[in-house]
């Protein structure tokens, strides 16, 4: 029987997919310390980021709002409301759209969030009924944006860069939510009958190959994975020193600032994406023949009525269109004899056409892991 934390690995990788799928093991166990963030010191944010639409995100962030401790999901808050929501609910703030809160005018929420990562924070506020209410700030909280994560927040996160690809798993919103409704209720069991242990791990738990900050920041996730997967420790301390490496990075934009390269950014990833089907259906209209012309190739694949060919770039596909498309993977075109006419030394190309081998698609298609398309 798999432990809880196995089950909520296989629930993230099946719904999302991850450039390391080992990116599941500090993310289950942050989901499951949100259950008694309350018994350490400081509680490290999650900030889940990518550099193109349609990466990931938002499904990485509903998974953990089905699986985390009292999930509440914001886009947009006030300081009030999130001071409120915090004394009252001891919540897991998801908090969407949070590129945002680069500017100026969430100043207010930033001061918030500043101080939100250490146990015992406030912020002061005048009540004209009660005089100064420090209002706590101190609990789980997760950041879901496009672009760089802004210094301040990138200090105090772990940083989770979703990449775009296909998932495993269809995914169904009420299916989803019921399996992650049972993970849930057996991450509250399990760390319920474990919790003195990992409260005294939490006390013992060193990670010097980690700055102050960062050692801080993930101290509560070596303390659960000590008690409930201790084989997991050494796999776990690469990926921290990775993630935490990671963030050395020079940031290059907040949010769409950089609207030029974010746009650049979607047509690379958008591209690749064509070609991997192209390929796939070619493959698909190659299966008994060795060899296709460019143009009788872009036919076939506009007769295909489920693919996207006849209306690829609004125009639809053409021959060079194809060749440009198909050469993002390293498949090109080449000169290639028709053995089904007779060889003719003279009379230059009379029995050569352009087009692809069987050979050099299913290479292409080896390469870069890509299956037939279904045609039919």
């Amino acid at each position: 029987m798999k432990s809880p934390l196995a089950n909520l690995r296989a629930f993230l990788s099946g719904y999302c997919h991850f450039a390391d799928p080992n990116v599941t093991m500090p993310l289950s166990l942050w989901v499951a310390a949100t259950y008694l963030y309350e018994a350490f010191d400081a509680f490290p944010y999650l900030s889940i980021t990518a550099r193109v639409k349609r990466a990931g995100k938002s499904r990485l962030s509903e998974l953990i709002g089905f699986t985390c401790s009292m999930p509440f999901n914001v886009a947009g808050c006030s300081a009030a409301s999130l001071f409120r929501a915090v004394q009252e609910n001891k919540p897991t703030i998801i908090w969407d759209e949070a590129e945002t809160l680069s500017s100026e005018a969430a100043s207010a929420v930033r001061a918030f969030l500043n101080v939100g990562y250490r146990k015992g924070q406030t912020i002061p506020r005048a009540d004209g009924k009660h005089g100064i209410i420090q209002w706590p700030t101190y609990c789980p909280k997760v950041f879901v944006m496009i672009g760089d994560v802004y210094d301040t927040l990138r200090d105090r996160s772990i940083v989770v860069e979703m990449q775009r690809g296909e998932p495993g798993k269809r995914f169904n919103y009420e299916i989803a939510k019921l399996e992650g409704a049972t993970i849930a209720e057996e991450l509250k069991n399990v760390i319920a009958e474990n919790l003195e242990a990992i409260q005294t791990a939490y006390l013992e738990t060193d990670t010097p190959f980690l700055t102050d900050r960062d050692a801080e920041l993930w101290r509560p996730l070596f303390a659960i994975c000590s008690v409930l997967c201790r084989n997991d420790i050494r796999e776990l301390s690469r990926i921290a020193v990775d993630l935490a490496t990671e963030k050395t990075a020079e940031i290059r934009r907040y949010g769409f600032t950089n609207q030029a390269s974010q746009d650049e950014a979607e047509r690379i990833i958008r591209r690749e994406e064509y070609a991997r089907r192209a390929v796939a259906d070619l493959l698909s209209i190659t299966e008994k023949r060795e060899s296709i012309s460019s143009n009788e190739a872009v036919t076939l694949l506009r007769d295909i009525d489920i693919a996207p060919w006849r209306k690829y770039e609004g125009v639809g596909l053409e021959g060079r269109m194809l060749a440009d498309l198909v050469a993002v993977l390293e498949l090109r075109t080449k000169a290639i004899r028709d053995s089904s006419k007779p060889y003719r030394a003279s009379g230059k190309g009379q029995n050569m056409f352009r087009g692809f081998t069987r050979k050099d698609i299913v290479s292409c298609a080896k390469k870069y892991n890509i299956k037939p398309s279904v045609t039919q």
